[in-house]
């Protein structure tokens, strides 16, 4: 059996934000925003990201938080949720989704066959511990 390529749907596919990096005209400060599919800061995430930049927070602590909710609200909109309305459920999906590998979370991985299928057309000498676990033993 050949591996199986996860197509992405048309939502998960659409879903393309962006950190940028934007310097403040005049004083040269660097600060960073969150850039929804449409090229646009998405709203609450900027409100937060200036917040503090207001309180003058390092431009990397600014950063790490831009990419933090980026994955955040880029989860959201996978799942067609509002960012108002999240539930303790969302948050654990998120971090659940956040372990997976990134090429997982965007929908382009493949999906390989399991050890169980590979050992049914190599044959069980090939795997002999697999076998054996599997037995129970007697005392």
């Amino acid at each position: 059996m050949d591996a199986i390529t996860y197509r992405p749907s048309i939502t998960e596919a659409e879903v393309r934000m962006r950190v940028q990096r934007v310097v403040m005209p005049g004083s040269e400060l660097e600060s960073w925003t969150v850039l929804g599919e449409d090229h646009v800061p998405v709203e609450p995430v900027e409100r937060f990201l200036g917040y503090l930049a207001s309180v003058e927070r390092s431009p990397n602590t600014i950063k790490a938080y831009a990419h933090d909710l980026k994955d955040w609200f880029s989860f959201l909109a996978l799942r067609g949720l509002d960012w108002r309305t999240a539930t303790l459920e969302d948050v654990a999906s998120f971090v659940a989704w956040l372990r997976l590998p990134p090429a997982t979370r965007e929908g382009t991985v493949t999906v390989l066959p399991t050890v169980a299928h590979h050992r049914q057309h190599q044959g069980p000498e090939r795997f002999p511990h697999a076998v054996r676990d599997q037995v129970p033993r007697s005392r």
